[in-house]
């Protein structure tokens, strides 16, 4: 009877072990940018507060680069021009920064995490109020935790209790693209 016993318990237990092991299989997240590609490169210039151009070695040439999960407001849109200088400041022109690749969007430019002088700059734009955590694209759980925290200490873009998402202003201004 003891037998018995053992044995139906180490098979409730198999049981128990692969039920749990499938159930980590299917839930598991890798982290934001795991296995993404990291390449160094130089700021060149910054067109606004979500993107830039870069010039990453071999490569002669600059390289658009527009930053992954974020949307900052255009340069037309209220508080576009101080989240361009915001931009600037963070990442300076001649500064190196390490970039984490996510591919192109669909004007070609590269997509990706800029971190410059130690700091995750797509974090710290919206964490500063300057940029939104671009809801269609967000993956990264730090971003919409950031804005909220920058919505709540009225922040930034966030002091206009009227801030619209550029998004949006794209839509009802430049011909409804988005």
């Amino acid at each position: 009877m003891m037998m018995r016993l053992k044995a139906r318990f180490r098979a409730d237990m198999r049981k128990f072990s692969f039920a749990i092991g499938m159930i980590a299989l299917y839930t598991f997240q890798p982290p934001p940018g795991f296995g993404a590609e990291v390449i160094e490169c130089q700021v060149m210039s910054i067109h606004d507060g979500d993107s830039m151009r870069v010039k990453c070695p071999p490569q002669h040439k600059s390289q658009r680069l527009r930053m992954h999960q974020i949307d900052a407001p255009e340069l037309e849109q209220a508080y576009g021009p101080q989240a361009k200088s915001h931009l600037k400041a963070l990442c300076p022109i001649k500064t190196r920064a390490r970039i984490r690749i996510h591919g192109k969007d669909q004007y070609g430019r590269l997509l990706g995490d800029v971190f410059c002088r130690g700091k995750n700059i797509n974090h710290e734009m919206v964490a500063s109020g300057a940029a939104w955590a671009y809801r269609r694209y967000v993956t990264d759980p730090a971003l919409p935790r950031l804005q909220r925290r920058a919505q709540q200490a009225r922040i930034g873009l966030w002091g206009d209790s009227n801030a619209t998402a550029p998004w949006q202003w794209r839509y009802y201004n430049q011909g409804n693209r988005r």
